[in-house]
């Protein structure tokens, strides 16, 4: 059987249930959009199946507490005594906040939602301060108008029914002339040690040229809720700037990637005919040294059906076993490799940027590992990740290595994917460290 996280909550483990702003804000707006069962044929994201919101995220300017995008075509404040944060800085404390708390790091957190995220969700900027949050975003109406007229009010209200918060008032509201959906509600969410913390929430969303802007305000007193919306009357709508504007930074482009050593291809070419075509368990744990039984999992620790750290090798090869040999077994024999890595598209662009192979024709990844690599592979909110830690010691202790990584998705639509290290030891290369993401 393939691993599973623990029991959802819309759509998230039990144990994360939207913690800070990230959890509060941003992951309810998500699941609305992405995740749940609302939308048909996933409509919503086929919609906008040319839409990348990094690009639009690129063209935010921030100069002191106002945030603008003149590709969005809106300017605000934040406010007062907020910490203000861009989409980048976002994202890179948002997996710094969950890694270590709920075992979800942030490679597993892009595969199963953050992919989905580019083509649905524009992150503008956002803060906290030690009296509550903000945090905005944008929703392309594409996307958006799948929902049908009431789009606008379902997202407005989206946070305050993920926490399970109770309405206050809702309606209509004028603020500087223009015409805004506000919902306003109280709560309490759980913090560690089984706490309740009480937060107040102010939700404001109105639509801005071709997008819904959306702002989220998190205070943990109500006397504060008044005082963060009251930044609402800095709201400035402009004409939004053309696409063009915007430009995608990507480290290395231009760079000429090497492709994969002969001999690694090879090898690699007989572990996956003995693992996909041939379906033969001893053949494919063959390719296995070792030292890949006795290894701490890193990814995989959130997942109910992979091994732990401190289990016995001989029942980590069991398990190990039993996943590997279950991504062929859920579709028919001589089932190509592109039918079962379909879930090669919710693998990060930077990740397949590196990729020294034709990941687009075969749906799956092949890396070379170096120092360098690493780097480019690993950044922004992967680069304090453990996983990485794990692969810069590898580096530092072997040198280059290569690493594979098979995305599949099943019939039912979950993903699950194999994180694969090969080392040369001797004169063969090796699996030396498995890892999976598991929905």
């Amino acid at each position: 059987m393939k691993p599973s996280p623990t029991v959802k909550i819309f759509g998230c483990a039990a144990d994360q249930v939207f913690r800070p702003v990230f959890q509060l804000v941003f992951r309810p707006i998500f699941l609305l959009l992405v995740l749940q069962p609302a939308v048909a044929s996933g409509h919503a994201q086929s919609a906008a199946a040319d839409f990348d919101s990094r690009v639009i995220e690129n063209a935010t300017i921030i100069s002191g507490r106002t945030c603008s995008n003149p590709l969005v075509g809106v300017s605000y404040e934040l406010p007062e005594g907020v910490q203000i944060r861009d989409a980048a800085a976002t994202r890179i404390a948002k997996a710094r906040g969950e890694s270590g708390r709920t075992g979800i790091g942030p490679e597993a957190e892009y595969i199963l939602w953050g992919s989905h995220e580019r083509e649905s969700i524009v992150l503008l900027c956002g803060g906290e301060s030690e009296r509550g949050q903000a945090m905005v975003t944008a929703v392309p109406m594409s996307v958006l108008s799948s929902y049908g007229p009431d789009g606008l009010e379902k997202l407005t209200e989206a946070a305050s029914q993920a926490v399970g918060a109770q309405t206050a008032k809702r309606g209509l509201e004028t603020v500087g002339g223009r015409a805004f959906h506000h919902v306003e509600s109280h709560g309490a969410i759980p913090e560690e040690g089984g706490a309740q913390r009480e937060v107040f929430i102010s939700t404001y969303a109105t639509e801005v040229n071709s997008y819904a802007v959306l702002w989220n305000f998190i205070a943990y007193a109500s006397k504060d809720v008044k005082v963060f919306s009251a930044a609402m009357s800095t709201v400035k709508v402009q004409g939004a700037a053309a696409p063009v504007a915007a430009t995608r930074k990507e480290t290395g482009a231009g760079r000429t990637k090497q492709a994969a050593a002969p001999d690694f291809q090879r090898r690699l070419a007989e572990f996956m005919n003995a693992w996909l075509a041939e379906r033969d368990q001893a053949k494919t744990l063959a390719f296995l040294d070792k030292s890949a039984y006795e290894a701490a999992p890193i990814i995989g620790t959130y997942c109910d059906g992979w091994y732990k750290s401190g289990t016995p090798p001989d029942k980590s090869r069991s398990i190990m076993a039993s996943n590997l040999m279950g991504v062929p077994s859920g579709f028919p024999k001589k089932t190509t490799t592109q039918d079962i890595f379909k879930a090669w598209s919710s693998l990060p662009p930077e990740w397949t940027s590196e990729a020294a192979n034709d990941i687009g024709k075969e749906h799956f990844l092949i890396a070379m590992l170096d120092h360098d690599s690493l780097g480019r592979l690993f950044r922004d909110q992967f680069r304090e990740s453990g996983y990485r830690k794990f692969l810069e010691g590898a580096v530092e202790k072997h040198g280059t290595l290569y690493w594979a990584v098979f995305p599949e998705r099943a019939s039912d639509g979950d993903v699950f994917v194999v994180f694969t290290v090969w080392e040369k030891i001797g004169e063969t290369w090796s699996i030396t460290h498995v890892d999976v993401v598991c929905q």
